[in-house]
Formats: structure tokens, C-alpha cells, sequence
């Protein structure tokens, strides 16, 4: 299980799939590295907590552990690709992928338009992730896979929730 606070209390499934899927590991490779994957997260939580560790380094620390996070699924969602035959190599094609749109040498304080818009960005693509994993679920009668993507899945949703209440 993957050690912060902002996963679910539940262990991650090791079991491996029953058979190589390519057409699957395709269907799952946007999650792995397109603009709304893992490591478009990571990229996009690490530059948050750039712009809010000095003025706010609580909100800087949340955004780092949530980049941490991000980078367990994304070495989860990894080793599926290469158990259903796939090479899990990185498409690193992010920048058009940003979070935010202030200026970075803006520092995004909490309670600050530019927190409030990284805060709601974040909702949306923890949401947007979440629902993907959902919807890529019902893609497979492979057990492993399916437990495996719906245990993503609730850490996004507890992500959502985390994103909610911080702009209340």
C-alpha cells in the first residue's frame, strides 16, 4: 500500500493479467501519458506545489504528496501495460497538458484566485480521471485489471472529495 494520506485505506491488488491485451494496454495508454494521465498529474502537482511552498508550504506539501500519489499509480499503470504485452514507454508530450495559467512567478497562496483556480483545475482533472477509470473498468473481464483500475480509481475520488473541500 502506498504510504500517504492521500490514498484510500485499502491495499493496491498485485495480482497480474490473465493474458496479453494489446488492444486494452492502448485503450489504457492515455492514462499512463496523455493530458489527462498520471504523468501529466505528476508534472502538473509538482509545479503546484512550486508556486505554493513558499507562501503557503502546507498547500505546497499537499501538492507534493499528491504528486507522490500520482507517481505510485503511474508505476502501477506501468507494469499493466507491460503484463498485457505493451511497451510502457513514456510519451512525454505534456505542455500542452498545464495546469494553470498564471505567470510562475506568481505565488499562489491559499485563499488567492490563482489557489482557487488550481484548486478547481485539479477537481476537474481528478474528476476527469476518475471517470476515465471507470469508464476503462468496464473495457475488460479481466479480474486483476479491473480490480487494479478501480483501485486507482477511488484514490481519484478521494482526490475529488479533497479538492471539494478545499474550495469550500
Amino acid at each position: 500500500m502506498h504510504p500517504d494520506a492521500y490514498t484510500v485505506s485499502l491495499p493496491y491488488p498485485t495480482a497480474r493479467p490473465c493474458r496479453a491485451d494489446l488492444r486494452l494496454a492502448q485503450r489504457l495508454f492515455p492514462m499512463y501519458t496523455g493530458c489527462s494521465g498520471e504523468l501529466a498529474a505528476i508534472s502538473g502537482y509538482l509545479y503546484a506545489a512550486l508556486r505554493t511552498e513558499e507562501c503557503q508550504p502546507e498547500l505546497g506539501k499537499v501538492f507534493d504528496d499528491l504528486a507522490r500519489t500520482e507517481m505510485h499509480h503511474f508505476r502501477l499503470l506501468g507494469r499493466l501495460l507491460r503484463d498485457l504485452g505493451a511497451d510502457p514507454f513514456i510519451r512525454a508530450r505534456i505542455d500542452s497538458c498545464r495546469l494553470t495559467t498564471e505567470p510562475p512567478t506568481a505565488c499562489a497562496a491559499s485563499g488567492s484566485r490563482a489557489a482557487r483556480r488550481l484548486f478547481e483545475q485539479s477537481l476537474k482533472a481528478e474528476q476527469t480521471a476518475a471517470d476515465n477509470y471507470r469508464f476503462l473498468m468496464n473495457q475488460t473481464d479481466d479480474r486483476a485489471v479491473h480490480d487494479l483500475l478501480h483501485r486507482i480509481m477511488l484514490d481519484e475520488e478521494a482526490h475529488v472529495r479533497l479538492f471539494e473541500n478545499m474550495l469550500k
